[in-house]
């Protein structure tokens, strides 16, 4: 993995030398993401790279944890990813009961998003709100194409389902109060991309009998 930094310098962040997989980069800021793979680590997990200090480590590097990491999204200080130490069965690619999990680099915590008993991925944060899809509405849990979408508040804990997947909701983004994401219309048979004012969308919900 490599970073351009004008004309034709290339700073490395990672694999040089190195047989692995390496992915899902993502950069906010100083700071960039991505999921890499080594044998001792147990897997593929979560790297953080700081380009001021040109220093990187390992979220959340907690001994015994086995599970796939990948989908790594990050803004400020906060990171999520797709998580599957509650079901190592799986992995990233062949995900089953994946979860969601986020790390705050200012405080070093690492909390769970969601521990549903389904598979969750394609996460995003903006601020305290994680926004990701679900398949807790298909038949299996683990496979089809179903996508819900939900949001979750990571200072409230308050949780919300923004789209129940009946049109194919999926692949959300969120950027400050605006959650973005893509849904299918079967009888035409073509994607759109929709957008949700979380703050309208909320205050609708609080005033529902």
């Amino acid at each position: 993995l490599f970073l351009p930094t004008g004309g034709t310098t290339l700073t490395p962040l990672a694999g040089e030398g190195y047989q692995g997989s390496i992915g899902w980069t993502h950069g906010d800021g100083s700071k960039i993401v991505w999921a890499q793979d080594k044998t001792e680590w147990g897997g593929s997990r979560v790297v953080v790279y700081d380009l001021d200090t040109g220093t990187q480590k390992r979220i959340d590097p907690q001994p015994g944890v086995k599970g796939d990491q990948w989908m790594p999204r990050i803004q400020g200080n906060q990171i999520v990813w797709v998580d599957h130490r509650n079901d190592p069965s799986g992995n990233r690619f062949k995900p089953r009961n994946s979860d969601i999990y986020h790390h705050d680099l200012s405080t070093g915590k690492t909390t769970a998003i969601t521990t549903h008993a389904a598979r969750q991925e394609r996460p995003d944060v903006y601020g305290d709100w994680v926004v990701w899809h679900d398949l807790r509405y298909t038949a299996t849990g683990v496979s089809g194409s179903r996508l819900a979408i939900f949001v979750k508040n990571t200072k409230t804990g308050q949780e919300v389902e923004i789209a129940d997947g009946m049109k194919k909701e999926g692949y959300p983004r969120i950027d400050r109060d605006r959650v973005f994401y893509r849904a299918r219309d079967d009888g035409n048979k073509i994607w759109a991309i929709f957008r949700v004012d979380l703050k309208t969308f909320l205050a609708a919900q609080k005033s529902k009998p």
